[in-house]
């Protein structure tokens, strides 16, 4: 008998499907609430993000399972910082969620922040004590020390946590500072990022932008 073939690894950086639908339902919301624009349309942009993260997590769980990899993951230097966008699309639907069920909302937001925090802290640690990341960074790093306290930042306003906000947003541009400049010297003056990862090249714009829509 022919063995059966092998289940395709999956990869968290597919979480960025959900994360970008997400988006787009935020920014269909923010408008209905601002505009004329039909709220049903963000409604529906919510549930399909929430259909998509839920399909991909079962997936990705599953493939962790069948190859053993739950110890191995976070200290993958290419798809180790991808773990924390499922969190923080967590975040983006607990705002989604706070004008239908705001108690639900809050808890899904401290839940995914907390999730978010740990897996910078960890992810951070891995590349401050492990040469292997210091040869390969690359703008992926962005997502758990930069993306996640940022956009957790608008989720403390939006639940009325001006504090939480603050010392949030502090952290977010401290660490785009601090990991911007480690980045960019090593994608100046080291060697090039691998063509795989290129395309990741497009996260060095979405500090600056993500730190605007959370001060305003």
């Amino acid at each position: 008998p022919v063995p059966a073939p092998a289940p395709r690894r999956i990869t968290p950086n597919l979480f960025a499907i959900s994360f970008g639908v997400a988006g787009l339902a935020q920014t269909w919301t923010f408008a209905a609430r601002h505009t004329a624009a039909p709220i049903a349309v963000a409604d529906a942009l919510w549930l399909v993000a929430g259909g998509v993260w839920l399909v991909t997590l079962a997936l990705y769980l599953r493939s962790l399972s069948v190859d053993g990899r739950w110890r191995t993951e976070l200290s993958d230097h290419i798809f180790g910082p991808f773990v924390s966008v499922p969190a923080i699309v967590g975040m983006l639907f607990a705002g989604g969620l706070e004008p239908h069920a705001r108690a639900a909302a809050l808890v899904l937001y401290g839940v995914s922040l907390l999730v978010a925090l740990a897996l910078a802290g960890h992810l951070i640690a891995v590349w401050a004590l492990d040469d292997a990341p210091a040869r390969r960074p690359h703008p992926g790093y962005y997502l758990p020390s930069v993306g996640a306290p940022i956009i957790g930042a608008g989720g403390a306003i939006a639940f009325g946590l001006p504090s939480l906000a603050r010392v949030l947003f502090g952290l977010g541009v401290i660490s785009w500072v601090l990991i911007g400049g480690i980045l960019l010297h090593h994608l100046i003056g080291q060697e090039r990022l691998p063509k795989p990862l290129l395309p990741t090249m497009a996260i060095l714009m979405a500090p600056p932008v993500v730190a605007g829509t959370a001060w305003f």
